[in-house]
C-alpha cells in the first residue's frame, strides 16, 4: 500500500472522506465522460450541427480510444482501489489505469470542439468539463492523479496530430473517391487492434496478480479481465463506420439541412433509437459469444458508425426530416 502510494496510485484519502456530498455530482460528470456517451454527442454533431465536424470529431475519438487501449497494456499498471484497501470505490472498470481513457478522451474531444467552435464561453465550458472529468475519476477511487494527468497530456497529443494531419491531407482525402476512402478507413482502424495485441504478445507469460483480481472484487464484485484487448476492437470499428457511411452518403448526395427545432428534436431522437437498438442488440450477442467477442466488439462500432454517418440520414431523408439543402 505505502509503495503504490508513493508510485502514484495512490487517491488522496482526505478528497473522499472531506466531500461526501460530491458524490453523485462526479458520478454524472464520470457518465458524461464515459466512451459510450460519445456516441450520442457525435449523433448529435451529426445529424443537428455539421456533419463533416461529427465526422472529425468522431475519428478523433476513435484514434484516441484505440490508442488509449494500447497505452493501458504497455504500462498494464493497477487501478488504487486494486491495491490500496483504503481507497473506497465508487464504481468497477475491468481495464488497466494509466492513462485515464476518461481523461484522455475527454481532453481530445473536447478540446477538439472548443478548437472548432472558437467561441470563449464554449472553450471555458469544454475545459471545465475536462477538468471535472478527470477530478471525478480521482474522487471515485479508480484512478490516481497520475493516471489523469497522464490522460490529458496523451488526449492533447493525439489532437494536436489529428488537426495536423487533417490541415494537410483533409483536402485531399475529400477528392478520393469512395472505394478509396472506405479501404484507407479500413486499414487505419486495424492500427490499433493490431497494436494492442503485438503488445499483450510482448508481454510475454506476464499476468494480472492474484492479489489485484482479489482486492478488486472485494470491493465491487466485479472481476477484472484487463488484458482483454476487446475495446481497441470496438474503436477501430467506429472508425470504419464513420467513415464508410460518409462516403455512402455523400456518393449519394444525401445531406442534411436547416429544419425547425421541433423537427431537429424529431430527427435526433429517432436516430437515437437506432443508435440504442444497434448497442442493446450487438451486447446481447457479445454476451452471449463465447469466441470472436473482438470482432463482434469490431461489428458493434461499425455498424453504430455506419448509423450515425450514413443509416440515420439516409432515414431522415425517408421521413421528411432531412430538411432543405
Amino acid at each position: 500500500m505505502d509503495a503504490g502510494r508513493a508510485m502514484g496510485w495512490a487517491v488522496p484519502p482526505s478528497l473522499q472522506e472531506s466531500f461526501p456530498w460530491l458524490l453523485l455530482p462526479m458520478l454524472s460528470f464520470s457518465l458524461l465522460g464515459s466512451p459510450v456517451s460519445y456516441f450520442f454527442f457525435i449523433a448529435a454533431l451529426f445529424w443537428c450541427c455539421d456533419v463533416r465536424l461529427g465526422l472529425h470529431a468522431a475519428l478523433l475519438l476513435g484514434l484516441s480510444a484505440g490508442a488509449n487501449d494500447t497505452l493501458k497494456m504497455a504500462f498494464h499498471t493497477p487501478r488504487p482501489y486494486w491495491i490500496d484497501p483504503a481507497v473506497t470505490a465508487y464504481a468497477a472498470e475491468s481495464s488497466f489505469a494509466l492513462p485515464s481513457a476518461h481523461a484522455q478522451l475527454a481532453a481530445g474531444f473536447w478540446g477538439f470542439i472548443a478548437v472548432s467552435l472558437r467561441r470563449r464561453w464554449a472553450q471555458v465550458a469544454c475545459v471545465l468539463l475536462v477538468l471535472l472529468i478527470g477530478i471525478s475519476r480521482v474522487y471515485l477511487g479508480v484512478h490516481s492523479p497520475l493516471d489523469v494527468v497522464a490522460g490529458w497530456l496523451a488526449g492533447l497529443a493525439v489532437l494536436v496530430a489529428f488537426l495536423l494531419a487533417k490541415a494537410r491531407l483533409g483536402a485531399r482525402i475529400r477528392t478520393w473517391p469512395a472505394s478509396t476512402k472506405v479501404v484507407a478507413a479500413f486499414c487505419l482502424s486495424a492500427l490499433f487492434p493490431a497494436a494492442t495485441l503485438l503488445t499483450l504478445a510482448l508481454q510475454g507469460d506476464w499476468q494480472v496478480p492474484l492479489s489485484w483480481v482479489v482486492r478488486a472484487f472485494a470491493q465491487t464484485g466485479v472481476l477484472i479481465d484487463p488484458q482483454d484487448p476487446s475495446r481497441s476492437f470496438l474503436s477501430g470499428g467506429l472508425i470504419l463506420g464513420v467513415a464508410a457511411g460518409m462516403a455512402w452518403l455523400e456518393a449519394r448526395d444525401r445531406t442534411l439541412g436547416r429544419v425547425c427545432r421541433s423537427l431537429l428534436a424529431a430527427r435526433y431522437l429517432t436516430g437515437v433509437a437506432g443508435v440504442l437498438a444497434i448497442w442493446y442488440g450487438t451486447a446481447v450477442l457479445i454476451a452471449v459469444a463465447a469466441d470472436g467477442a473482438c470482432l463482434l466488439w469490431y461489428m458493434q462500432g461499425a455498424l453504430l458508425g455506419l448509423w450515425i454517418a450514413g443509416g440515420a440520414p439516409a432515414l431522415f431523408s425517408r421521413l421528411g426530416l432531412a430538411g432543405e439543402k
